[in-house]
């Protein structure tokens, strides 16, 4: 169950990400660059996210790969989920979750604004504010953008803080995971 539950938090949280001035301002790509994202249900760990130690070459193409734990004391693993990331010319980010195809999809784009919609990997997503507030148990984030999408009948809405990346996740009005460390 609880591998299921991350593979979902995993996939949603890949394909449902935006942004309001630059995909590189909302979502920090470099080497090293690391989340732990705490859980609103107490019985699930830590998740910590970060950009691996080099980059990949993916069909002529220079990508970040994103990885994902369960533990935050296996980050030498070498089998983890992960996606990988390139900025488009645009300013676009460009993402491929290897665990559900090797096509490139839109991650999200460079300059988004409330009212933008896209077609991602698992669905619809649409910009719903570029000044969002998230109450968690660590604090308040403010002026983030939102990203609504919809996959499988239910919404899910990710929240993003320039320069710090994803501060923050809900399946319809609930809390799910929340960033705890940068």
């Amino acid at each position: 169950m609880r591998t299921n539950f991350f593979h979902f938090i995993l996939f949603n949280f890949c394909t449902i990400c935006s942004i309001s001035l630059s995909a590189q301002d909302y979502f920090p790509l470099a080497i090293g660059k690391k989340w732990t994202y705490g859980n609103a249900r107490p019985s699930t760990p830590n998740m910590t996210m970060f950009i691996g130690r080099s980059k990949v070459e993916w069909e002529g193409k220079t990508y970040f790969q994103m990885k994902t734990l369960t533990l935050e004391d296996s980050t030498g693993q070498d089998q983890v989920p992960s996606v990988l990331l390139r900025k488009g010319k645009k300013g676009n980010l460009y993402g491929i979750n290897l665990s559900v195809s090797e096509d490139e999809f839109l991650f999200f784009p460079g300059k988004p604004e409330a009212g933008y919609n896209w077609t991602g990997l698992s669905g619809l997503s649409r910009i719903t504010s570029t000044r969002g507030n998230l109450q968690t148990p660590v604090g308040n984030f403010e002026n983030c953008v939102i990203v609504e999408s919809i996959a499988g009948g239910a919404k899910a809405y990710t929240y993003y803080q320039e320069d710090i990346g994803m501060v923050g996740m809900k399946l319809e009005d609930r809390l799910l995971m929340y960033l705890i460390k940068e």
